[in-house]
């Protein structure tokens, strides 16, 4: 196994602004981690960051998280291929100040905070990473060309029968 799921790193040690570190999962951690999400079979995980902002009270990492995965349809169980690369911010901060401010919610890319006692503390960013990556995979995968959850939630509204339809009969 690599250090993939056991990365630390000294948050101090970011303090290099603008260089881009990867870290890359090994077939073994992807089968690992296959195991462990119970959703697909992963057979790349990249993340690619970089240390974006330091203040006194948060470290922002700008991070990009590229997988490989063979997912399942919900609507027809053929399995698909899903190609994720998404961009997020990973913002490490002190507790007091982990609530969120009404400018960060609807941001672009998503800001993920995550609390730490001090700035110098050790993070282990592979766990951290793979927990983000989890909420990065769609809840309900959909193959290309086949319903939307959209739809399929409007086709399940429309046949759903009224529960007080039962009553009707009970009338004097």
């Amino acid at each position: 196994m690599s250090d993939f799921l056991n990365y630390t790193l000294s948050l101090g040690a970011l303090k290099q602004e603008g260089k881009t570190h990867t870290l890359q999962a090994s077939n073994e951690d992807c089968h690992i981690v296959t195991k462990r999400f119970s959703i697909g079979t992963f057979e790349k995980i990249e993340f690619f960051y970089s240390c974006q902002k330091i203040q006194e009270t948060y470290i922002d990492l700008d991070v990009i998280a590229k997988a490989d995965v063979l997912l399942t349809c919900s609507s027809s169980g053929k399995q698909f291929n899903y190609p994720l690369q998404k961009k997020f911010i990973l913002r490490f901060t002190p507790e007091k100040n982990i609530q969120e401010s009404d400018d960060e919610i609807n941001t672009d890319p998503l800001i993920y905070k995550e609390p730490i006692s001090s700035l110098n503390e050790k993070v282990h960013l592979g766990e951290i990473f793979l927990q983000y990556l989890s909420l990065l995979l769609p809840d309900y995968p959909y193959a290309p060309g086949e319903n939307n959850e959209k739809q399929t939630k409007e086709h399940y509204l429309l046949k759903k029968e009224n529960p007080f339809t039962v009553l009707k009969g009970l009338k004097r």
